[in-house]
């Protein structure tokens, strides 16, 4: 085999690896850039999520617990997506009673027309750790009661 021969096979073989290389680069670059803007997207989400929950429980600030203690304050403790349309959330509700915060309370959430919002009554079923058993209340929250609404729906962890 002659030189020439040898180095046109080197030149071919250093093309090819350097078409490959080219191509595994872009994928990478265009892989990170799709994780990139999903993680903006799901942050963007989760910061809807936390708008609408805040919305919510300074809605029904003051709203009276089923024994007619008022809502005196909140603390979302963990946000997470389930999915694009669902999400679950952990609060902390005070009641002005002076008997302590609730246990953490799961809250799940669906999308409704495009984004978080507030439904103008909740049902739920909690267990209540000041009295030790299980009581259904109704929030009622002030509003228009014809605005578009999300389910929340509630766990005992």
């Amino acid at each position: 085999m002659s030189d020439r021969m040898k180095y046109r096979g080197l030149k071919i073989i250093f093309a090819v690896t350097l078409v490959l290389m080219t191509i595994i680069i872009i994928n990478n670059v265009d892989e990170a850039s799709a994780q990139t803007k999903s993680f903006e997207r799901s942050e963007e989400r989760v910061k809807s999520i936390q708008a609408a929950s805040e919305r919510y429980f300074t809605s029904i600030m003051h709203s009276n617990h089923s024994d007619g203690t008022p809502l005196v304050g909140f603390n979302i403790t963990n946000i997470e997506e389930v999915s694009r349309n669902e999400a679950k959330i952990k609060v902390v509700l005070t009641y002005g009673d002076g008997l302590g915060d609730t246990p953490e309370t799961e809250y799940r959430l669906r999308l409704s027309s495009g984004q978080y919002e507030v439904q103008q009554q909740i049902n739920v079923f909690k267990l209540d750790a000041r009295t030790n058993s299980f009581s259904n209340d109704v929030i009622s929250t002030p509003g228009n009661p014809s605005a578009n609404s999300y389910s929340v729906q509630t766990q005992k962890n």
